[in-house]
């Protein structure tokens, strides 16, 4: 018997068996080291990250039925599966009101920007620059069509420090 976690002298620790016991272990540490850590989350995060997982879930069987051969029984009931666990998670997020807190995430980002933009203005007018209603409805227009390049080529826009699933 080995002692220990190392190499063994014999085989360098390079045997399939001790390979796939050392990973097994490594995965079980790291399993267990992030249910015990302290995560500090909104639910609203959880409830999008469960929602995004689900979606996945649901990505994964089909991927995985279109790149078989054959399809089995077992693989439409694991989508099946998929489905159903996506729809559920889905479920509790609307229950919980998520799409309304995210209308109002991003109605609150629109009013940081609108406020950020006319202190921009303000300065401006403040250091003596004089602007004509066409300059501020052409500043207007440019921060309009700014910010819809920005959503139309970002995934969807998530709250700063808010972790992508």
């Amino acid at each position: 018997m080995h002692p220990g976690r190392g190499r063994c002298r014999l085989h360098g620790g390079s045997t399939p068996t001790h390979v796939k016991r050392y990973a097994r272990e490594e995965a079980y540490a790291f399993a267990r080291d992030a249910l015990l850590a302290d995560h500090d989350v909104d639910p609203l995060d959880v409830a999008l990250a469960n929602v995004r997982f689900g979606y996945g879930l649901v990505a994964f069987h089909r991927l995985k039925i279109e790149a078989l051969d054959t399809v089995t029984a077992a693989d439409v009931e694991e989508l099946d599966r998929a489905l159903l666990t996506s729809q559920r998670l889905t479920d509790v997020a609307l229950r919980a009101g998520v799409a309304e807190r995210l209308v109002k995430v991003a109605e609150r980002y629109g009013e940081q920007i609108a406020a950020v933009c006319e202190a921009g203005l303000a300065a401006l007018v403040q250091a003596g620059v004089q602007l004509t209603a066409q300059q501020r409805t052409a500043y207007a227009s440019g921060v309009q069509s700014a910010l819809m390049r920005v959503e139309a080529t970002e995934p969807k826009a998530l709250p700063p420090g808010q972790p992508e699933a």
